[in-house]
């Protein structure tokens, strides 16, 4: 997959590609089915570490930028400080 991809095209392609293995589990003989089985187990594990991941990340990018706990001015009392969240300073 294109590192590129949005999250919601990430989404789609994972379930069409659980669907699919569903299919073929369903489709094919023992040997092939528990092949499919097994892929299909590892991409609906994923799916699901992804939706969780996904709903944090966009609840995180959602806040605010800076900490409720530290300020620049507070912070910038503290020599060396280069922290993004409250000075903006890059790492």
């Amino acid at each position: 997959m294109s590192p590129k991809l949005s999250v919601e095209e990430v989404l789609a392609q994972l379930e069409q590609h659980a669907v699919f293995h569903r299919e073929r589990e369903a489709f094919h003989s023992r040997e092939e089915r528990a092949l499919h089985a097994a892929e299909l187990e590892k991409i609906l594990e994923n799916l699901e570490a992804f939706r969780t991941v996904a709903a944090t990340a966009v609840d995180l990018a959602g806040r605010s930028r800076r900490s409720p706990f530290r300020t620049r001015r507070s912070c910038r009392r503290r020599a060396g400080c280069r922290s993004a969240v409250c000075c903006g300073a890059s790492s």
